[in-house]
């Protein structure tokens, strides 16, 4: 009877734990959609249309827009690609299947936001608020475990090379040379 209590037992606690990751999944799921949505918006509803180009390869994005006319959420896909090939060799299918799932999501929502008015076209506002979106969008994402790509692949393939330096540096420096 005592064998049949503690079985019992166990199987109720397999229970709550696949029903806390399933949970904890839709959690991050979520996270990760809001935080990209946001991070779309710093740069669709602020930057961009105010002329102003983030670092990295949403910055460089921003600049190709105005030269070439293609939308500045597909040309940060396009832009990744190569930076997610080597990220594939380096840290395998699971960090870039995360990643690719992120900058798509990222690519629609700011090819879709770029279709509204501005919200402001003070330019001081702009870069303040677009700014805040990005950093609290990337700053999610990156709390989530997975990146946007551009300089968050470069960051870590750095920190492999370096890793004595501060992420938090590493980001400034890629970040400044673009």
């Amino acid at each position: 009877m005592e064998k049949e209590v503690q079985q019992s037992e166990a199987i109720n606690q397999n229970k709550i734990k696949k029903q806390n990751k399933t949970m904890n999944i839709i959690v991050k799921v979520i996270k990760v959609i809001l935080a990209t949505c946001l991070y779309s918006a710093g740069v669709a509803l602020f930057l961009d249309p105010n002329n102003l180009a983030p670092g990295g390869v949403t910055g460089v994005s921003v600049l190709l827009n105005r030269l070439i006319g293609i939308e500045t959420g597909t040309l940060i896909l396009v832009l990744n690609i190569p930076l997610l090939l080597i990220a594939w060799k380096k840290f395998g299918f699971k960090f870039v299947l995360g990643t690719l799932s992120a900058l798509c999501l990222i690519t629609v929502f700011t090819n879709v936001l770029q279709r509204f008015e501005p919200i402001t076209d003070d330019l001081f506002l702009a870069a303040i608020a677009g700014g805040i979106c990005i950093a609290v969008g990337l700053g999610t994402v990156l709390k989530c475990g997975l990146t946007t790509g551009g300089t968050d692949i470069v960051v870590r393939l750095l920190r492999i090379k370096k890793p004595h330096l501060k992420t938090g540096f590493l980001f400034l420096m890629v970040d400044l040379i673009v």
